[in-house]
């Protein structure tokens, strides 16, 4: 309906372009000269009373309906002059969102309040308003109260902040879960894990994956988006003995993972996010041993225990998406879609940083742009010269270097998971009658009032847990029984039994490993060397992990004997078993070494520059000796010992011929047949080219 309006002119200005403020301790996407957000009932008049909004949202997250109430507004009192009320108009800097249905209501023949409704058909309109309403409430200095019933339905009362704390509206400031959400499932094991959360109980959650987990793009430690998950458990459900630990390896698929889940974990585990997306290759089929050590992972971890929760998450790179006539950019590629049909497959959430983000990143919208990258010299897999961001503008951009994240895809990332475990609390609180923990947080957008600011200290991607004690990345938290005397009123219960289905993967067994000895457990299987040290790669990285420890020797000659149990105690035990060393061969001068079974067990001789992989016979004390020996070209055909081919084998001697130096960085030994990639020992203790 139109309404004339009333003298009260003062009360309205007019919309002009503006330029939006930066708290200065925020690191966000820059601030240009742009419209300042508003609502307005009359084309170019802002309406200053601030609205209370209430959200309901469909079952299956495609649509959803947000309800204003604007009591006593400007726009009664205003003069007829200024025009009729048309509708409500919602602009910001990204467009204008408007609605027809507009309706006043009447106290005693008086005018009271305004109703106004506007519908959303899709989730990315979702998306597009509530980046609307969390700018509408930073420009107008706003925080939200949430009140409600559940995943479906919120309301926000929009107040005053007693202090501005930047983008802290919302912790969802970037985007919501919701589009990114590519598979939520039954939720059985997460809301397990929410339930844990709303109880005050605390929780064991660890992340795994490649460089982009362990933190490559972010500007700092505590910006990946490891730490800005764990930030958001801490912020969010508060509990001293949390242990909130990155396991993130550069260089690393999903196999050195499938081989050392349970070395790598404790038992009671509560929640694994596993980043595998980007690493793996994107052409395999299923029966692939790239997909089958996927699979292998996924059951290991799901087995464990404690039973955790298991977040598939994808990490896109746009650059490296490519195909059918496309250079960059290409929606879809195979990795993905595999690992979510397994996700699927498995009862696991899957979210998505394509599915998030991939509309804004292909209109450039900021800050998802992907024009622009920060770090120079970055030349994509087409040839493409990535140009370099501008000083000021890096807050636009998602992409650090050619494949990771930068602070703001970090962002992303850490919102997506969250989105996960909140959407679980939700359904949680709904399923008890719980109105008011429903209501805590609107539906798939998290509120965590200083997560983004960077002003919560109880991060503990590198390892530490929240009560501020800290352990390397590798190392083995204490068990639940470790910490449990500790731990006031701890109500934690042994997990449920839920069992999986068969392989997805027709013939994908299950396989045990009996030793898988990386990082620092690897320290002790060293018994006598001369020239070799345990030492790190980088010593002055910031963390356990990226330091890249292991057993590294510099000049021909140097040797070292390592000793390990091969031997298999169970009744049905063979004589052989198979044994892996994995080693740092992603940088120049790397040199060739000759290993050899010196005392009691048996293997052939050979010389191991890709991944070595020996059947060795079993042995309480199997000792072997590493020796690093000179490079000659005769040498390099009998370097396949991983089944690679002697062309390969060759291409890898000759990119390296330049030096001797040899780290070794795991030693693995399992009594079934293992599922490995063929470059995945070679680089389980470093950071390849691309992840």
């Amino acid at each position: 309906m139109q309404l004339s309006a009333a003298p009260r002119a003062a009360a309205f200005t007019r919309a002009r372009p503006a330029v939006r403020q930066a708290a200065a301790s925020r690191v966000a996407r820059p601030q240009i000269v742009c419209m300042a957000s508003s609502m307005e009932f009359i084309k170019g008049i802002e309406e200053p009373t601030i609205p209370d909004v209430k959200l309901t949202r469909s079952r299956d997250g495609a649509s959803g309906t947000a309800t204003f109430v604007f009591q006593n507004p400007a726009v009664f009192e205003a003069s007829s002059e200024l025009g009729d009320i048309t509708g409500l108009y919602m602009t910001d800097d990204e467009g204008t969102l408007q609605t027809v249905e507009v309706q006043a209501k009447f106290v005693n023949g008086k005018p009271d309040k305004i109703e106004c409704k506007y519908v959303m058909r899709s989730s990315f309109e979702w998306d597009r308003f509530l980046r609307f309403m969390e700018r509408y409430a930073e420009d107008k200095g706003l925080g939200a109260i949430a009140f409600g019933s559940g995943a479906r339905m919120c309301s926000w009362k929009l107040r005053p902040r007693a202090v501005s704390t930047g983008r802290s509206f919302l912790f969802g400031a970037l985007l919501t879960a919701a589009r990114g959400l590519a598979y939520y499932g039954s939720g059985a094991r997460i809301e397990r894990v929410a339930g844990k959360l709303l109880d005050g109980q605390r929780i064991k959650a660890f992340t795994i994956g490649g460089s982009v987990t362990s933190g490559a793009g972010a500007s700092d430690v505590s910006r990946n988006y490891a730490s800005r998950f764990f930030e958001f458990i801490n912020t969010t459900f508060p509990h001293s003995d949390h242990v909130l630990v990155n396991k993130g390896i550069g260089g690393t698929t999903s196999g050195i993972f499938s081989l050392c889940a349970e070395a790598m974990l404790p038992p009671d585990t509560d929640l694994v996010v596993a980043e595998f997306t980007f690493n793996e290759p994107g052409e395999q089929p299923y029966s692939s041993p790239q997909r089958r050590a996927f699979e292998q992972l996924l059951r290991k971890l799901a087995q464990l225990p404690g039973h955790p929760a298991v977040v598939v998450l994808h990490h896109y790179a746009w650059y490296f998406s490519s195909g059918d006539g496309v250079d960059a950019g290409l929606y879809y590629r195979a990795a993905e879609t595999q690992f979510s049909t397994m996700a699927q497959y498995y009862d696991m959430p899957s979210p998505s940083v394509r599915s998030a983000v991939w509309p804004m990143m292909q209109t450039g919208v900021a800050p998802f742009k992907v024009s622009h990258v920060l770090k120079a010299s970055q030349v994509s897999p087409e040839g493409l010269v990535l140009p370099v961001a501008q000083p000021g503008t890096e807050g636009d951009y998602f992409y650090y270097d050619k494949v990771h994240p930068s602070d703001v895809g970090h962002q992303v990332m850490a919102e997506l998971v969250a989105g996960v475990v909140m959407q679980a609390v939700q359904n949680v609180a709904l399923a008890s009658g719980s109105a008011d923990a429903a209501a805590t947080i609107p539906a798939g957008m998290p509120v965590a009032a200083n997560l983004l600011d960077g002003s919560s200290s109880s991060s503990s991607s590198d390892g530490s847990s929240s009560d501020g004690s800290s352990s390397p990345l590798g190392s083995q938290p204490k068990s639940s029984d470790e910490q449990a005397s500790g731990v006031e009123g701890d109500a934690e219960q042994a997990a449920p039994e839920l069992k999986l289905p068969p392989p997805m993967i027709p013939g994908n067994a299950d396989v045990p490993t009996t030793v898988c000895a990386i990082q620092e457990r690897l320290e002790p299987l060293g018994k006598a060397m001369e020239g070799f040290a345990y030492r790190p790669e980088r010593p002055n990285a910031t963390s356990f992990v990226e330091q890249k420890w292991g057993y590294s020797g510099l000049h021909i000659g140097d040797w070292i004997e390592l000793e390990v149990s091969t031997a298999d105690s169970s009744p049905d035990a063979g004589q052989w078993c198979t044994l892996y060393l994995g080693f740092l061969r992603s940088y120049q001068g790397m040199g060739l070494a000759r290993v050899v079974c010196k005392s009691g067990c048996e293997c052939a001789e050979s010389l191991v520059e890709a991944q070595w992989r020996q059947l060795v016979t079993q042995h309480p004390q199997c000792r072997l000796r590493l020796t690093i020996v000179e490079r000659a070209n005769e040498q390099t055909a009998e370097v396949a010992n991983d089944g690679s081919s002697t062309q390969a084998a060759a291409t890898n001697a000759t990119s390296s011929a330049s030096g001797s130096k040899f780290q070794l960085n795991s030693v693995m030994v399992a009594h079934f047949p293992v599922v490995l990639d063929n470059r995945i020992a070679g680089t389980a203790g470093g950071l390849s080219d691309h992840g």
